[in-house]
């Protein structure tokens, strides 16, 4: 299952336009927070399980390719993203979406992840107003709506 999504991942990679590649990587490049369904997370903690390290010296949360979240003045692993910071949108959590270093895997690729089990990945930007109450009303509900979808598979 895991190489099906390796793969998926690459051709998604190899095979789209060069200006879709951009918006793709920007992601990665600019100050942005995913936004993950609860199910996504453990599937994304199961990805990177042994690929997150890096060595580059960076500083702020997301540098190395973790969720970019801040809790209690460390940050969170994707494994913890929900443990720590709540269902999306997160709220628990400070946003700092530290660009990625180069040379560290990002968070661009959990895109293709996303999308291959049914889901959407939505990224904020770091300043982002929190979100109103109707707003993480309509996010929960499409939270459920996710869940169930991966329940079924």
């Amino acid at each position: 299952m895991r190489l099906l999504f390796v793969m998926l991942f690459i051709v998604g990679i190899c095979c789209t336009a060069a200006g879709a590649q951009d918006a793709v990587l920007l992601q990665d490049r600019e100050a942005l927070c995913p936004i993950v369904p609860e199910p996504l997370v453990s599937k994304i903690a199961a990805e990177v399980k042994g690929k997150g390290q890096c060595s580059v010296a960076c500083s702020g949360c997301g540098c190395k390719g973790g969720p970019g979240y801040r809790h209690g003045g460390d940050c969170v692993a994707w494994k913890d993203l929900v443990k720590k910071c709540g269902a999306a949108p997160h709220a628990g959590c400070t946003r700092e979406c530290t660009p990625v270093k180069q040379g560290c895997l990002g968070r661009a690729w959990i895109i293709p992840l996303a999308a291959a089990l049914g889901l959407a990945i939505q990224f904020q930007r770091a300043d982002a107003p929190a979100s109103s109450a109707a707003s993480q009303e309509n996010e929960k509900a499409d939270q459920r709506s996710a869940e169930q979808q991966v329940r079924k598979r």
